[in-house]
């Protein structure tokens, strides 16, 4: 069974029946996996139904290191993703379905789940030293790898992927311009672009829709008249769909 937000998102729904309908041994990328369980996981999803593999990319040490055993086929990587390498901060909260790059996040994200990292309504890095790991309150902060997504594919030989979804509760804009469109090729991209901590500020859910859908428009994604749930989707213009009659 998909998790709560993935059966009212309908992602494995969307993306079978109107993107890749009995489309089988391909490639998906899932930024943002979580602990990767088959069981919550569109990438599983796929895996089973079609004989996709799956790379798998997620901040969280703890979340990564259940991937290993939720997913044992799939490539996993513990990093994040940036147009150079560097070190950032992974916060992790209470509520565990909120995680993500301190560096990344949205300021509605920030505000409402993670207020002790921020100074005046702003990130305070200083409050978030990079050595090691800590707790900062009821905060866990890591130190995690950011890399080009280019050094995690190339060693793969991987330019070209089929469906690639992006949920990284925030960051998604950021790690969108660190991709190098010119070496890595998608078919569809589905983008987390609406979160109820970002509805909180008035016009910031369409002020990054916009951003995203303009980003995207300029490296060959067409906006697709599917927009569900929290994300909106994108195909390539030289994609043609499997669609489920």
């Amino acid at each position: 069974m998909l998790s709560a937000g993935q059966m009212e998102d309908k992602e494995n729904e969307i993306a079978w029946n109107s993107f890749f309908y009995k489309t089988t041994n391909g490639l998906i990328l899932e930024l943002g996996a979580k602990d990767g369980a088959a069981s919550g996981s569109v990438s599983g999803f796929f895996e089973t139904v079609a004989n996709w593999k799956a790379i798998l990319i997620e901040g969280s040490p703890s979340s990564a290191t259940k991937i290993l055993t939720n997913r044992p086929e799939a490539m996993a990587f513990n990093v994040a993703i940036c147009d150079t390498p560097k070190k950032v901060h992974y916060l992790q909260g209470i509520d565990d379905s909120v995680s993500g790059v301190a560096e990344m996040m949205t300021q509605g994200v920030l505000q409402i789940y993670f207020p002790k990292v921020l100074t005046e309504g702003k990130l305070d890095l200083h409050k978030m030293p990079m050595a090691g790991n800590m707790t900062l309150k009821d905060i866990q902060v890591a130190s995690v790898d950011c890399l080009p997504l280019t050094h995690i594919l190339g060693p793969l030989e991987i330019s070209h992927i089929n469906f690639f979804m992006l949920d990284v509760e925030g960051g998604e804009m950021t790690v969108l311009e660190a991709i190098d469109f010119g070496k890595i090729t998608f078919d569809v991209i589905a983008v987390e672009t609406a979160r109820k901590a970002d509805a909180k500020l008035v016009g910031l859910t369409d002020q990054i829709i916009e951003k995203v859908t303009k980003f995207l428009s300029s490296k060959g994604y067409v906006l697709s008249s599917w927009r569900n749930g929290r994300n909106t989707w994108f195909v390539s213009k030289s994609f043609k769909p499997s669609i489920r009659n």
